[in-house]
């Protein structure tokens, strides 16, 4: 058991825990690409990756269905949306507001 006491404490944790999260998730796409020799697979497999990934938070953590569907489709179809609401100039803003709106 983690014992927090200390606001130091949980403001390291909370940065080492966001960063070692944000590498998990970051790395889990070019993972995927390197794994698939063919690339017009490359889809199937990121959707199938990222509908187990959703499974395996519901039941390692013991959360509802809909907190996993949330986060597989979330997982899935936020890259999509946010690049088409990128644009050509490429203003952060846009994706920045739906991505922190949708999740």
């Amino acid at each position: 058991m983690i014992v927090l006491t200390d606001i130091a404490y949980v403001t390291v944790f909370g940065v080492i825990y966001g960063y070692f999260s944000g590498v998990y998730i970051a790395l889990m796409v070019p993972l995927i690409t390197v794994l698939t020799p063919d690339l017009s697979e490359l889809g199937a497999r990121m959707g199938i990756t990222f509908a187990f990934n959703g499974v395996s938070h519901t039941v390692l953590f013991r959360s509802s269905s809909l907190s996993a569907t949330s986060l597989a489709l979330g997982g899935l179809l936020g890259g999509p949306i946010s690049g088409a609401l990128l644009g050509s100039q490429y203003r952060w803003l846009i994706p920045s507001l739906f991505n922190g709106v949708s999740t």
